[in-house]
């Protein structure tokens, strides 16, 4: 079996993200959904390499917000991945991209953090958080018809770190895989 380096694996992990987030928009997620997250997922733990993906729609304030991400910890300790979060709520939609930089993988939860390079909102002025750190903790509850939904935390940001302790507690409407 031909084995696949790291780059290769972030290239495919970001191919799942684009595949997870056009899901995500339709109203019925297709019948391979799953095949096609294992197969990624399957991927990273050949390399003997932890991940994270998924992302969702949920209820925040009575508004929908919608995420996307994948983490993958290489061979050599580095982090990689992407977090897209588009918060709806007071007025003030904003949609947000971050670079991440670091995974923390305990039991079914991960724990994401990294710099938020993107920033779009409907208010005036700069938003000062652009360049800040943020993080953001999932939890993968399993599939299928017994399994509680996938959660996911409040997003931090303002120097946050990977050791934030933001509980997961919003439901989902997606799907979240964490892979030790």
């Amino acid at each position: 079996m031909r084995r696949m380096n790291s780059k290769a694996i972030s290239v495919l992990f970001a191919a799942a993200q684009m595949l997870l987030a056009s899901v995500l928009a339709t109203p019925a997620a297709p019948a391979g959904e799953q095949d096609i997250i294992s197969l990624f997922t399957e991927t990273a733990r050949t390399e003997g390499i932890q991940s994270a993906h998924g992302g969702g729609t949920a209820v925040e304030f009575e508004r929908r917000s919608t995420f996307t991400f994948n983490a993958v910890k290489h061979g050599d300790g580095s982090v990689t991945g992407h977090l897209f979060y588009f918060f709806r709520d007071f007025d003030l939609d904003f949609k947000v991209r971050m670079d991440i930089d670091c995974l923390i993988i305990d039991g079914n939860r991960a724990k994401v953090s990294g710099i938020i390079t993107q920033i779009s909102a409907n208010f005036p002025g700069e938003p000062w958080w652009l360049g800040a750190r943020g993080s953001l903790q999932v939890e993968d509850n399993g599939n299928g018809n017994g399994a509680s939904p996938d959660r996911y935390s409040d997003f931090h940001f303002f120097e946050a770190t990977c050791t934030d302790d933001n509980e997961p507690y919003i439901p989902i409407d997606g799907n979240i895989v964490v892979a030790p």
